[in-house]
């Protein structure tokens, strides 16, 4: 899958936490997925982030609004992952 492969080339998310998300939208294909790390599993399940592409994005995609639509599933993201939190003292090691 592109976005899976896209993701681990470009290490998104600390490494180590594997916590990384990647929104791949294809417009002339009409398809978007959204890639999470495991780490952000007790977060966002996979069928969070199915119900959110479909009740937050796809609606303004099939009206060509694609700014809206990608602004909605990110401001859904960021909501479901704020719970996360990396230790600082682990980031400096970095």
């Amino acid at each position: 899958d592109f976005s899976l492969r896209v993701a681990k080339a470009n290490g998104i998310g600390y490494k180590g936490y594997d916590n990384g998300i990647l929104i791949t939208l294809a417009v002339k294909e009409k398809k978007v997925r959204i890639e999470l790390g495991k780490g952000m599993e007790p977060y966002i399940s996979n069928s969070t982030a199915k119900m959110i592409i479909v009740t937050k994005m796809t609606p303004y995609f099939a009206k060509d609004d694609f700014a809206t639509g990608l602004e909605n599933g990110l401001n859904q993201l960021m909501e479901k992952a704020r719970e996360f939190v990396i230790k600082d003292e682990l980031l400096l090691k970095k």
